[in-house]
């Protein structure tokens, strides 16, 4: 188009010089016939209108040029994926402003920098594995990785490349876009955490349903065969036999009201109603310990409540239920400790409150550490209690979102039973 210009404008000069040279050299002019004269300046103007034609056309399609480039570059620019071209060693030499956004940076500042440098450093490999396959295949390939931003921000990135190839095919760098997916991944992990404790709770009730088949089966067991005694005692007239089939009888039913009765409460752990309040769980120990003071002073059990117990938001009535069940079950396998002794505490693991009710009675054997939590389960047959104590501390600590853990060295060397609330 300047190139154009510039002949117009020369040969518009020329024109004048033969205006000026006609007007001056009359006697060749006069020997030049008029005709062609007419006829050659009629061509010097038709020339110079289609000059003046093409001169608009060019600048008609120079507009349509900067309007359908000021286009690509809003296209480019807002697109909501970042945009990126790199050299072979991955540096950055295009972006677009997405891309510098999803990195916290200007786009000025960005440009010739390393993408290394903004991935975090246990994804950097994957990187490069990505970066060198796709140089090697010129194929489309993909990967995910984990970035951080200029403010160490971090994010989820999909990276989809494509070879940037010369003139003769080989390739000079890549072409790519980053798509944040933090949210689908986030979405994604919930999901599997949601499966995992799916099949836990579907693992649980399977237990369940088995426990509680195998010990309500026991009384009704022992009722039936009793009824049979009853009847043989009451035919004789025996009524030493039939007072003592009445006896087990009885035991055997009470027995059953009070697995049903704690099955009952088990169940209704996971559905509480109340909302959650912050309290001192020195309160809620000490509210525990006096509905335990009768047992307490009955076996002789000196009660340590360290101070610094932390202020915890939860269900209050259910941690209470939670010292207490603790308690009571220390207060029980004292064994024959002459100077049984609980201490009640908290302890600091990391950035982690670790609170603990810890005895010097007859401790559990590493194997039996996880299977104390479980329902109905019993270290001591003989001991009071249908086993379901500690099934309920764990689900209570579990809705509140926390752990719950017994540490002990062993028989004769005391139990710590563990637990934390976020």
């Amino acid at each position: 188009m300047e190139e154009d210009r510039l002949k117009f404008k020369q040969l518009h000069t020329l024109r004048g010089r033969a205006e000026e040279f006609m007007r001056e050299t009359p006697s060749i002019v006069d020997k030049i016939p008029r005709e062609d004269i007419q006829k050659l300046v009629h061509e010097l103007q038709v020339y110079q209108i289609e000059l003046e034609m093409q001169n608009e056309e060019l600048r008609r399609l120079q507009g349509e040029l900067e309007d359908s480039r000021n286009k690509y570059f809003d296209l480019y620019d807002l697109a909501p994926v970042g945009y990126f071209t790199f050299n072979v060693k991955g540096i950055i030499k295009e972006v677009n402003l997405t891309g510098a956004r999803l990195l916290g940076i200007e786009r000025g500042r960005l440009l010739q920098r390393g993408i290394s440098q903004y991935v975090v450093e246990a994804f950097r490999d994957v990187l490069y594995a990505h970066r060198k396959i796709v140089l090697e295949t010129k194929e489309r390939q993909s990967c995910e990785l984990k970035m951080i931003r200029v403010d160490g921000s971090e994010f989820y990135g999909l990276v989809e490349s494509v070879a940037d190839t010369d003139g003769q095919g080989e390739p000079v760098g890549l072409r790519c876009t980053i798509t944040d997916i933090t949210q689908q991944k986030e979405a994604e992990e919930e999901r599997t955490k949601l499966i995992c404790e799916l099949e836990a709770k579907n693992a649980e009730m399977e237990r369940f349903i088995y426990t509680v088949s195998h010990d309500l089966r026991s009384p009704l067991v022992t009722i039936h065969g009793f009824l049979g005694m009853l009847k043989e005692g009451l035919k004789e007239g025996n009524t030493e036999q039939v007072e003592d089939s009445l006896n087990w009888i009885g035991y055997a039913a009470a027995r059953m009201t009070n697995l049903l009765e704690e099955l009952l409460e088990l169940s209704r752990i996971g559905r509480l109603e109340n909302s959650r309040n912050a309290f001192g769980l020195d309160k809620v120990t000490h509210e525990a310990i006096n509905l335990l003071a009768s047992l307490i002073r009955e076996r002789g059990v000196e009660i340590r409540v360290k101070e610094g117990l932390p202020t915890v938001v939860g269900y209050r009535t259910r941690l209470v239920e939670v010292m207490q069940n603790l308690i009571e079950n220390g207060v029980k396998y004292m064994g024959d400790q002459t100077q049984p002794r609980i201490e009640i505490g908290a302890r600091q693991d990391g950035d982690e409150t670790v609170l603990y009710v810890r005895d010097n009675g007859i401790g559990i054997e590493e194997q039996y550490q996880e299977k104390v939590f479980g329902l109905f389960e019993k270290l001591n047959s003989k001991s009071n209690g249908s086993g379901t104590g500690l099934a309920i501390v764990k689900r209570i600590i579990e809705i509140h979102g926390g752990r719950l853990w017994v540490e002990s060295a062993g028989p004769g060397k005391g139990s710590c039973f563990c637990f934390t609330i976020p």
